[in-house]
């Protein structure tokens, strides 16, 4: 490592690993919109609380029984970064009277 001007210069490229998720659920215990945003609210609530993960739903906004769920993980492993993801689901599925009828997840790699 060499110094110029204050600024450490690195010889490697430090690694980030970003998981991105998406989840389709169908809600049945919701029978309006309100309940579906009560649901909604109390879910992302909660995984926020366990796991300081934000939640946000990227789709079907005016369907009160069906619902698209985003959240994003940034690591440096795609083994810890799949295993939270795979917690955060797990956290979804027990907590909401429904189906996940879909997940998509994908691992994006940056760096070396």
């Amino acid at each position: 490592m060499g110094r110029r001007k204050g600024i450490v210069l690195r010889k490697h490229v430090d690694f980030m690993v970003v998981g991105v998720c998406k989840l389709d659920v169908i809600l049945y215990g919701a029978h309006s919109l309100k309940e579906k945003r009560q649901i909604l609210r109390k879910v992302k609530d909660l995984i926020f609380r366990r796991f300081k993960v934000l939640v946000s739903e990227v789709g079907s906004l005016d369907l009160w029984q069906r619902t698209e769920l985003g959240f994003a993980l940034v690591g440096n492993s795609s083994a810890v970064i799949t295993s939270a993801a795979d917690k955060i689901v797990d956290c979804v599925n027990s907590y909401v009277i429904g189906d996940i009828v879909n997940k998509d997840f994908e691992i994006i790699n940056f760096g070396s």
